[in-house]
Order: C-alpha cells, then structure tokens, then sequence
C-alpha cells in the first residue's frame, strides 16, 4: 500500500526527501554548488537520524549509494560547509564524519549579502538572461500566428 503525500503531485513507495526552497533559488548560485553538492545534500538530509541530531553515512556509504567518487562526495561536502549548510564534526569512538545541518537562509537579501561571491554569479547570470530573453521573445513573435 502506498501512502498519498500533499506534498508531491504523485504516490511514492519509497517516500521522499524536502529539500528547502532556499537552497534550491539561493544556495544554486553559491560558488562551486552544482548537481553534485545538491544530491550529497538531499542524501545527508534522507539519513538524518532525529534521535542523535545528524547524519552519519560513512563516505563510501555516501558516495557508493550516490554512484559519485569518494573525491566527489568529500568535496560537496566541502562546499556543504562553506556555505553554511552542514557543519562537520568527527564521530572519534567510530573515526568518522557525523553531518549537522544549519538552516538555510531564506531571505535572499540576507543570503546575498552574507555571500556576495554568490550574489555576483546571480547577477552575472542575471545579465546572460537580460541578453537572451528579449532574443528568444523576437523569436517566439514571428510564431506567432491566427489559425
């Protein structure tokens, strides 16, 4: 039996992760974050255990489950860190990585101006799409016909 979610448009049988909405139209902008870094996110946050208050997959779990390299994985998380995501702290009885997670910003304001390298890959993207808009809307124009 499969359990109706409001917060998906479809059942799933394997449930599924949230990812929040700032880490999606504010964090994506942040030096570094591509796919990658999102995936080791969204995964860190499926294993977070709420008991003990992080996550604690070990690399090769992680990166293993992901079909990423261990190089892959480490260095997502890196970013993970610097932008203030995840902080990493080490597990020592199991020599290991245990994963915390911050909450992100969700004002953008505020986001931008803590990490204005972030706010000038937004706005050089910002440019790129005030060039090409006006072009692709010429374009959709001459379409544009009556039937």
């Amino acid at each position: 039996m499969t359990k109706q979610s409001s917060a998906l448009p479809f059942e799933t049988k394997t449930g599924f992760t949230a990812v929040p909405n700032a880490v999606l139209m504010h964090y994506s902008f942040f030096p570094k974050f591509n796919g990658n870094v999102l995936r080791v996110y969204t995964f860190l946050l499926k294993n977070h255990n709420a008991d003990y208050g992080y996550a604690f997959p070990t690399q090769d779990q992680s990166a293993q489950a992901l079909g990423i390299t261990e190089k892959t994985f480490s260095s997502s998380v890196k970013v993970l860190v610097e932008c203030g995501l995840v902080v990493t702290r080490k597990n020592k009885p199991f020599n290991n990585l245990v994963y915390c997670f911050e909450a992100p910003i969700d004002d953008a304001e505020e986001f931008f101006a803590k990490y204005p390298q972030a706010a000038d890959v937004k706005r050089k993207k910002d440019e790129t799409w005030a060039k090409i808009t006006p072009v692709r809307e010429a374009a959709k124009a001459e379409f544009n016909f009556e039937w």
